[in-house]
């Protein structure tokens, strides 16, 4: 009976939508060091933030690049993130090229590529 049961949940976990999204560490040290400890997560058109760094944040920017379309750009602005808290904010969807709002519900999630843009400690 284990079997089948262990069989059945493997097949279902199968057969659910899973899709890897791109998250991209800094290059710059400082950069690297001020979010350490920090981490996110997107989820229908919102980033979830969690600070567990050892810094309150000033400032936390994080953008998203679209595969599919290079013209496609996401960002999120944070103010104020104390460390051991959690945020959450729209990503705001646009076009580089003018500026059109795009809704994220018409982009795949797996196709996104998500990394820091800037990063200020208090």
């Amino acid at each position: 009976m284990k079997i089948i049961l262990s069989l059945v949940a493997f097949i279902a976990f199968g057969m659910s939508q899973a899709y890897a999204q791109k998250f991209s560490q800094p290059s710059n040290k400082f950069m690297k060091e001020t979010v350490n400890g920090v981490s996110y997560t997107y989820k229908d058109g919102y980033i979830i933030l969690k600070n567990n760094s050892k810094y309150n944040l000033q400032d936390l920017n994080i953008s998203a690049d679209y595969t599919e379309n290079s013209d496609i750009n996401g960002l999120a602005f944070f103010e104020d993130v104390k460390k051991g808290t959690t945020q959450k904010q729209k990503m705001n969807f646009s076009t580089l090229k003018d500026d059109v709002a795009v809704d994220y519900k018409k982009l795949k999630p797996e196709l996104l590529s998500f990394s820091y843009l800037k990063a200020v400690r208090n």
